[in-house]
């Protein structure tokens, strides 16, 4: 694929990379700025309250949200209105922290949104850095970046294979990178100008068998990988050795998917690469004919800076249907770049461009330091501090309700419903835990048990933008052992999902207070609040834990303990006398309506029925069955799961 790029383009590109390279840290700049609920059904059965039920997963049009109440099939309010305005974010939804009186039997509380920028992993504007020679990078973090993208130069071993000693200071950075709380988007490249030497294939493949074992140990750390390797400074143009051919392509690029973790993503410069890679899009719920295209996102470099891109989307007859491509493809994958200049005249940077398409494509990180015209006129303009906030995700947490008690060693459900106000999705599963805190008396620091909850039922909804409102739902879905990714909602709007867990049998009886937390799900960072994914909310975050106080207590019963002697009838506390059907009764009677506060004493044989509220069910916990209609294999489906919307 011909370049149309002028030399212009590079002569910038070659005095700013040089401009860069003198930077210290000092000279670097940060950015400026750094009313549902569900009422849970309770099922009690003997030895334990199983907190179970259908609950619908809202997914409304950007700028709405919809309360469905657990007994009634449907929604029962709605609340319509325009996005927030950039003055006024969220004034419609906005709501104080308080809890919700629904009874004895649940606790709800509504939460309060924040417009503050914060860091968050695996987002957002980025630095650049040196990851060979650099090894002390805590200043990526104190300037307000949690991500850095870095060259790694390979021009001294084209011809030969990269010396142990070099693999050994690219292992170092990644370190520095670690200490400092941070992540890298890695490029590696043979050149760093058009006309430069890259290298053959077969140095190319030799290389990348090298570096599998590095990118495998640093995975935690690495955040998205940027293909490289091709042409001028690895942009898959340009090359001297036919790297840059069709076939070869296809070569690097299923080398790249072979070498770097399954557990993250590569990122591809030109849509027409991914188009014949993959020439069938994502279908609307994210289901894919190749499940390997979930991991090959896209890089823009020249973005905005000219009708074409400077050449991103080449041929110009085919900018549309590129541009349709992508509008299917980027919600699931890893979108990011940064801006270029060749003709002030043909560039787009103004602010109103700027947003419709870093929405459109869901960006999720960019490049802050070029091009500096470019990001000079965000800040003119008012925009910058939008950008900062809504690049990647950007979820709050708008309602929560739970099960008031409990008994020790049984299931419980929590509801949530969260809501998305970023451009883009999180690209990297993590994992949903909650922590029980029990306070401390007198001299004791109190304890805590630490959950992974499950993800239960979720209903599919989605937003036909064409016939101008919501599809119906596509049905259940069914899944475990699942992480965020599986449900957090789309880009604009909310999703309600329900997650259970199981009390540990020997956990202390009395007032636990419950904290939610998303962690990295890499052992060596998931203790770390650095790498803990933060809710744009007011007034729940602990710094100190990387996790969210609720604000909602759970009661902890002892577990009940069962007695029985072979054929007696019992009721529920006592003792049986022999020779009587065995049966069981909670209180006076052998049903028990859902959501009444009940206790029993387990009999042998025993029985029992319980009778819904009216408009429910009885629902059953679900099994620990894979998703059902994704299309996609179990492998795939627990590391690049898309958002259940749409």
């Amino acid at each position: 694929m011909d370049d149309p790029i002028d030399s212009t383009r590079w002569q910038v590109k070659r005095t700013v990379a040089a401009r860069e390279r003198r930077m210290t840290p000092r000279d670097r700049r940060g950015p400026t700025s750094l009313v549902s609920s569900g009422t849970p059904v309770l099922l009690p059965i003997l030895a334990a309250i199983a907190i179970i039920g259908g609950m619908r997963a809202l997914n409304p049009r950007p700028g709405s949200a919809i309360a469905v109440d657990a007994a009634t099939p449907g929604p029962v309010h709605t609340a319509e209105s325009a996005r927030p305005s950039a003055a006024e974010p969220h004034a419609a939804l906005a709501r104080r922290n308080v809890d919700v009186d629904v009874g004895a039997a649940s606790r709800s509380k509504m939460y309060t949104s924040t417009d503050e920028a914060f860091l968050n992993p695996e987002r957002g504007f980025h630095d650049n850095i040196d990851l060979v020679d650099e090894t002390d990078l805590g200043w990526v973090r104190e300037n307000g970046f949690t991500i850095a993208r870095s060259y790694i130069r390979l021009d001294a071993y084209r011809d030969r294979d990269i010396a142990a000693a070099e693999l050994a200071r690219i292992a170092r950075g990644f370190d520095a990178a670690r200490a400092a709380g941070i992540k890298i988007i890695p490029r590696f490249a043979y050149n760093h100008d058009l006309g430069e030497d890259d290298t053959t294939m077969a140095w190319v493949a030799r290389h990348l068998e090298q570096l599998a074992p590095l990118l495998e140990r640093h995975a935690d750390v690495i955040y998205v990988v940027q293909a490289g390797f091709v042409g001028a400074w690895g942009e898959w143009h340009g090359s001297t050795n036919d790297l840059d051919s069709p076939e070869n392509k296809a070569r690097v690029l299923a080398l790249l998917l072979a070498s770097v973790p399954v557990t993250r993503g590569v990122q591809l410069r030109y849509p027409a690469d991914l188009m014949t890679r993959f020439p069938t899009p994502p279908s609307a719920a994210g289901e894919l004919a190749d499940p390997a295209q979930r991991r090959v996102g896209h890089h823009n470099d020249c973005f905005l800076s000219s009708d074409t891109d400077v050449g991103t989307y080449w041929p110009p007859s085919e900018k549309n249907v590129m541009q349709r491509y992508l509008d299917a493809l980027t919600p699931w994958v890893a979108v990011g770049g940064e801006t270029c200049q060749v003709s002030p005249d043909e560039a787009r940077f103004e602010c109103a461009s700027t947003l419709a398409e870093l929405e459109r494509f869901h960006w999720d990180y960019l490049n802050p330091h070029f091009y500096e015209p470019a990001v000079a006129g965000w800040q003119a303009e008012g925009c910058y501090a939008e950008i900062d906030r809504r690049l990647g995700y950007r979820y709050r947490l708008t309602s929560a309700s739970s099960p008031a008690a409990a008994d020790a060693g049984s299931n419980v459900g929590i509801t949530l419903t969260l809501a998305n106000d970023g451009f883009g999705g999180i690209d990297n599963d993590r994992p949903v835990r909650l922590v029980l805190r029990r306070a401390g008396t007198g001299n004791e620091t109190g304890r805590e048990e630490v959950i992974d909850a499950t993800l239960a039922v979720v209903a599919r909804h989605g937003v036909d933008e064409d016939a101008g409102g919501e599809q119906a739902s596509s049905g259940p879905f069914v899944a475990s052992d699942v992480g965020l990714r599986a449900w957090a909602p789309w880009p604009g709007a909310a999703a309600t999902v329900r997650l259970t867990f199981t009390l540990p049998a020997g956990i202390e009886a009395g007032e636990h207070a419950m904290e939610l937390a998303l962690p990295d799900p890499a052992p060596s960072l998931a203790d770390r609040p650095a790498y803990a994914l933060r809710l744009a909310n007011a007034d729940i975050w602990r710094p100190d834990t990387g996790r969210h106080a609720l604000g909602l207590a759970l009661t902890v019963r002892e577990q009940a303990r069962a007695t029985a002697t072979t054929g007696a009838t019992a009721t529920a506390g006592a003792t049986a006398t022999a020779g009587a059907t065995p049966t069981a009764t909670v209180g006076a009677a052998s049903t028990a309506t859902a959501g009444a506060e009940a206790t029993a004493t387990l009999v042998a044989g025993s029985t029992s029925t319980a009778t819904p509220r009216p408009g429910s069910s009885p629902t059953a916990t679900p099994s620990r069955a894979a998703p059902v209609g994704t299309g996609v294999p179990d492998e795939s489906r627990l590391l690049h799961l898309p958002w259940l919307a749409r």
